[in-house]
């Protein structure tokens, strides 16, 4: 019947793999509800905001949860390794090395132990990774052994920028154009962490080439994918 309203300012924050410091944040405990109302934390030379309800009301498989996010510029191979890699294994935070800036909205269900539910997971994602790289990721080590003239274990991108929509277990990508030292191309789909991908990729024949441009990335500014010979 009551309502308890609390702020908290603390040097240091961990949940679980997850640190932050200067860690600012207000909650409101009222009814059967928890609201996070602008949690502020920095990790290395990055930062996060946090906006989110939690419902201690269980029903349909766990408790409902909803938040909104900004991540600036974190490391996006400690993020990973954080959260346990957002339990999913398709890429790892062994695989990643950048830094992140996003926008995050989200909804689904918590576990009695403080853990999401899996598969329970619904909403979007836009996204920049600066100073990308893929390094040792199974699936282009499998593209090397057609395209041998290339190395696949260290793969450096330019900024990656798109919008991801996740539903359960399915992630769709839209249209991305993706400039690296190993090959220029256009992805969009889906990618279905129980049945695997289902992706269209567009490549300039270039790709077969051996020789790249300086600094390992393709020449001019990007493509529109309509010049020269391509392959679906």
């Amino acid at each position: 019947d009551g309502a308890i309203h609390l702020q908290i300012d603390a040097t240091a924050l961990r949940y679980q793999h997850f640190t932050g410091a200067r860690a600012k944040a207000e909650l409101l405990f009222q009814g059967n509800e928890v609201q996070l109302k602008q949690m502020q934390l920095t990790q290395d030379d990055g930062s996060l905001t946090l906006n989110g309800t939690f419902r201690r009301q269980p029903g349909g498989g766990g408790y409902p949860l909803s938040f909104r996010s900004h991540i600036e510029q974190v490391d996006v191979h400690n993020l990973f390794a954080a959260f346990n890699d957002f339990g999913q294994e398709a890429i790892t935070s062994k695989n990643l090395k950048g830094k992140l800036t996003a926008d995050v909205e989200m909804s689904g269900r918590l576990t009695d132990k403080a853990r999401m539910v899996k598969n329970s997971m619904k909403g979007t994602v836009d996204f920049s990774l600066k100073g990308g790289q893929l390094i040792d990721f199974e699936p282009m080590r499998k593209v090397q052994e057609v395209l041998k003239n290339r190395d696949f274990s260290e793969i450096r991108f330019a900024e990656l920028k798109n919008r991801m929509d996740l539903d359960t277990s399915t992630f769709t990508i839209h249209r991305m154009e993706i400039q690296s030292t190993a090959f220029s191309l256009f992805v969009e789909g889906t990618y279905d962490l129980r049945t695997g991908p289902d992706l269209s990729r567009l490549g300039l024949v270039s790709n077969l080439k051996k020789d790249r441009h300086a600094g390992g990335m393709p020449g001019g500014k990007g493509n529109n994918g309509k010049a020269g010979l391509s392959l679906r």
